[in-house]
């Protein structure tokens, strides 16, 4: 028969307590029989000890004896044995001589070791159950007995209010036992349900009893769900990474393209046609041009793949910004007085954030880069410090330019490759992946970053970059 937990549960619990409680009820019988029993032994103990003092060593002395018998109860048993176990009185048997020797009988054995003895048993002589008790008196022997009849049987019976004590209390336990096993039994089976449909997509709501067990099985269905959600965003993560590595190789590619054919193009001109020695220098040094865009796109290609996959390959070093912005307006000194462009800031002279210097380098670097390709000419390039915390700096980057006339463009400013308008990269110079870099860069820093339009015109990017990463 297959049992389920519940039952198996309950069944065992069962067994135990029956086992104890028939323990118990067997002890406690034995325990108050026995009591009563030496109770009998006191009053017969108590004759033993009458008719020694009144025969006072004269053990023949028979009609004395039966005058005392007359004052015990009336069917009370007097025998008086010797030291070799014959009888020489006994108020049952007239006839001595058919008495066999008595040394052999259990309580005139005990007698003989402890000074006395008892014994339940059928009488040899007469064939009636004796209750026997004998005391050894120099050698001498005094035994009484009384008849194990029912009288003697009921007293010796033992009390039944304790039994049905322990029944009761055994079915109580019983009771409790079953309401415990069917606490345990849900949650089990709940628990064997769930393991069930623990593949499926959809998990049922649980109600578990109000335990430790229970508190155990929401906490496994609340962490298969967590883990199962967590799954879901990983398998979906892992989707998005695989579409966004699917469009990005694409993007390469065709980013790639253009340069390359154009490398091609130039090299082919001058190898196959005639030219003369100024022509072939123009189509090597667009050649050339085409080359360092192609070398552009793949250092910053590589940059933001460490940035997303190596962070911790990045030095970490305390960067004066004030002095990084200096270094700057010297590296594009001569692209910005091209454009007209006018670069300032009001930035602490000892503002130092602890990162990365060539990551905090390349944020301000493709936001001005940004500014001299398409923001126009005449402009201004203004980079302030307008806020701070404990943990952050807050920066503002602006310029006065053209701005983005279509504001639905800002959001996708940072994504790799985007355009506002097709052919703006190959036109205006750069990879592509300039805002991308910032925007990593500055995630990098735990920081974010955000771009407006300025009602007064231009763009304006706020970023934070965290003091001390």
């Amino acid at each position: 028969m297959n049992l389920n937990y519940k039952q198996r549960l309950f069944l065992y619990f069962a067994i135990i307590f029956v086992i104890f409680t028939v323990g118990v009820v067997l002890f406690e019988q034995l325990r108050e029989k026995r009591f009563k029993t030496e109770i009998l032994e006191e009053k017969l103990d108590a004759c033993v000890e009458i008719i020694h003092t009144a025969l006072r060593n004269n053990y023949q002395q028979s009609a004395l004896l039966d005058s005392l018998i007359l004052l015990f109860p009336e069917n009370i048993r007097v025998s008086l044995i010797d030291k070799q176990g014959l009888v020489q009185f006994d108020n049952y048997i007239n006839d001595l001589s058919q008495l066999k020797n008595h040394a052999d009988r259990p309580e005139i054995v005990q007698a003989s070791k402890n000074g006395k003895g008892s014994d339940i048993r059928i009488s040899v002589s007469n064939n009636h159950k004796y209750l026997y008790y004998a005391r050894q008196f120099e050698g001498k022997y005094i035994r009484v007995a009384l008849p194990y009849d029912i009288s003697t049987q009921q007293f010796l019976k033992t009390d039944k209010t304790f039994l049905y004590f322990i029944i009761l209390l055994l079915a109580a336990m019983f009771l409790l036992m079953n309401i415990i096993s069917n606490r345990f039994g849900k949650s089990i089976r709940q628990l064997r349900d769930f393991a069930s449909i623990s593949n499926k997509n959809d998990i049922p709501d649980f109600n578990f009893p109000n335990d430790e067990l229970g508190e155990i099985g929401a906490k496994i269905i609340e962490n298969y769900r967590q883990l199962t959600e967590s799954r879901k965003q990983i398998d979906l993560e892992q989707e998005k990474t695989r579409l966004l590595k699917q469009e990005m190789t694409g993007n390469i590619a065709h980013e790639l393209r253009t340069p390359v054919t154009s490398i091609r193009g130039f090299l082919e001109t001058v190898l196959e046609l005639p030219l003369d020695q100024e022509k072939k220098k123009h189509f090597i040094t667009q050649a050339y041009h085409q080359t360092m865009v192609l070398s552009e796109l793949i250092q910053d290609m590589s940059l933001i793949t460490k940035i997303e996959e190596a962070p911790q390959l990045f030095k970490m070093e305390a960067v004066n910004i004030h002095q990084l912005l200096k270094m700057l307006k010297n590296d594009l000194a001569l692209s910005l007085k091209g454009k007209g462009i006018v670069m300032q800031w009001n930035v602490p002279d000892d503002l130092i954030v602890n990162g990365n210097q060539n990551l905090l380098y390349s944020i301000f670097r493709n936001l001005v880069d940004n500014v001299i390709r398409y923001a126009g000419k005449d402009i201004k390039i203004q980079i302030n410090k307008y806020n701070e915390d404990e943990d952050f700096y807050y920066f503002s980057f602006y310029d006065t330019g053209v701005g983005i006339a279509d504001e639905t463009h800002l959001d996708r400013l940072f994504e790799r490759f985007y355009r506002i308008n097709e052919g703006r990269t190959r036109d205006s110079g750069g990879s592509g992946l300039g805002l991308s870099i910032v925007k990593n860069a500055v995630a990098f820093h735990k920081g974010n970053i955000t771009v407006r339009n300025r009602k007064e015109g231009g763009l304006e990017f706020l970023f934070a970059l965290k003091i001390n990463n």
